[in-house]
């Protein structure tokens, strides 16, 4: 063992050493060697006996050559002075964290909290006897906060329950937007979540000619999908109905835009990984975002009837990765979204603006939830904590407070505080904290703490598997599979997922 690995033999994390010229590093055991990764989001994978001679400062131009090169390329060695090299490497993370920087860029409203459908996982319930719908005169004071965000790209997201059920106000929000954005330069971008139940040829018609993109859930196969979102009749038949009659009209009218769909992972979709797939082939997807099942809401109190370990998630995911492998090597082009964005992290250098996988976390700085009745908080996720009466993570009101009043908040200073995954403790020294994110929300609701504990929780077990999965494809030993996942980085990413 080298004098460094004695040295941090319970880290994981190497800091700048420039006597042998290592710059700061996290590493990990990784299959038969170790991976390697920075803060600069690269990566390499290096036998024992090759880590072995890189921490003692064996390899260079003389003994491996094109492993030398490569670690000073990754930013692993240092080639020039301490000082040139901090000075560029603070400029590369400047551009990876540019999301940080440009204030809160989604907004999403909550229209309605009504709903046609009971799903099985739903976090988001509320007695169909209370009257829960936005009013127009907290779509214009929700608006103007909206204005106010330094951010010149901005994304409004309308949400539910189902939203459709309040199509009136989204009109007016749509409306009151394309007024009020050409007045502060903002360029605007309108996304609607919904389930198809409540869409009608007028409904389109007004979406198509507004440039509203349109994602809805699509959980599988029929049986599946329908056992997970019950409805008065097939909600399957329904997501099938709109998804080939708005694809053709978006082919017919040479509209280049994409409809997008997310499914949510069951217990019932651990048996169907090949159906799954195959469900969004054939309906004209491109790609699939594979999402875990958070125990908020109904899912927490039916978990034992829907709900899977960590370690059940990841098989059915290596699965899903396995056969979208396949079909890339059969010509067909698809990609997973989670895998997709990693790699785009990892290879393209993308500054991915995902709010789960960024440092700090996007709560408030990075998105904002405006509900129905027009409290203000941190996040969509803080906003479901309101629907069950925890007010944890309100953060203003739309009658009463400003954007800036909302974002210099006690409780947005305790997200951001909460979410640097730098320095948490279970974090700062993971191999795969530069590709990471920690969910304050998700920390409270399971630890009753915004800090959490990381070696033990299901969400972080769940992240590293998924992190896992994907570095063993990148670091494969077969090239066709390398060369496959790495042609992901040019592919078109849904950062909403």
């Amino acid at each position: 063992m080298s004098k460094h690995q004695k040295k941090n033999k319970s880290r994981n994390f190497l800091p700048l050493q420039p006597q042998n010229n290592i710059a700061p590093l996290f590493f990990s055991r990784f299959r038969d060697g170790y991976l390697l990764t920075n803060q600069l989001r690269d990566y390499i994978f290096l036998s024992v006996r090759e880590f072995q001679d890189f921490l003692d400062n064996k390899i260079d131009h003389h003994t491996n050559k094109d492993l030398y090169n490569i670690l000073i390329k990754k930013s692993f060695i240092i080639n020039s002075s301490e000082e040139t090299f901090i000075s560029e490497s603070a400029s590369k993370l400047r551009k990876l964290s540019a999301p940080l920087f440009i204030g809160t860029t989604l907004h999403i409203f909550v229209v309605t909290l009504q709903c046609t459908q009971k799903c099985i996982y739903c976090q988001a319930a509320q007695d169909p006897k209370k009257p829960t719908y936005m009013q127009s005169s907290t779509v214009n004071a929700a608006v103007d906060i909206v204005m106010q965000s330094p951010a010149m790209h901005l994304t409004i997201e309308f949400q539910g329950g189902e939203p459709l059920l309040n199509f009136p106000i989204i009109c007016k929000i749509i409306e009151r937007v394309e007024i009020l954005a050409p007045k502060f330069d903002k360029k605007i971008s309108f996304v609607l979540i919904n389930n198809f139940t409540a869409m009608t040829d007028e409904k389109f018609s007004y979406l198509l000619q507004h440039n509203v993109s349109i994602c809805t859930s699509l959980d599988g196969p029929k049986a599946l999908h329908d056992k997970n979102r019950p409805y008065l009749k097939s909600s399957f038949d329904e997501v099938l109905f709109w998804t080939k009659k708005i694809n053709h009209i978006y082919k017919e009218k040479n509209i280049q835009k994409k409809l997008n769909a997310l499914p949510t992972i069951t217990k019932h979709s651990l048996k169907y990984p090949d159906e799954i797939i195959d469900t969004y082939i054939k309906l004209g997807f491109d790609s699939l975002s594979v999402r875990y099942l958070s125990p908020f809401g109904r899912a927490q109190q039916d978990w034992l009837t829907i709900g899977y370990s960590a370690e059940e998630f990841i098989q059915f995911y290596q699965k899903i990765l396995a056969r979208i492998i396949e079909l890339n090597l059969d010509g067909v082009s698809f990609q997973e979204s989670f895998a997709t964005m990693l790699v785009q992290k990892a290879i393209a250098k993308k500054p991915i603006n995902f709010m789960e996988l960024r440092s700090p976390c996007g709560a408030a700085i990075g998105q904002i939830a405006y509900d129905w009745n027009g409290d203000i908080y941190t996040c969509d996720e803080g906003r479901m904590l309101g629907i069950v009466k925890d007010y944890s993570f309100r953060i203003g009101n739309v009658f009463e407070n400003t954007y800036t009043d909302c974002v210099n908040s006690n409780t947005s200073s305790m997200m951001v505080t909460a979410s640097c995954i730098e320095s948490h403790p279970d974090c700062s020294d993971c191999v795969y904290s530069p590709f990471c994110g920690i969910c304050p929300i998700y920390n409270y609701t399971q630890h009753k703490s915004l800090f959490g504990y990381m070696s033990s929780d299901y969400r972080c077990n769940i992240l590293k598997g998924m992190f896992t999965s994907v570095f063993n494809l990148l670091t494969s030993k077969e090239e066709h599979v390398r060369n496959i996942v790495s042609s992901w980085a040019s592919a078109q990413v849904n950062e909403s997922q």
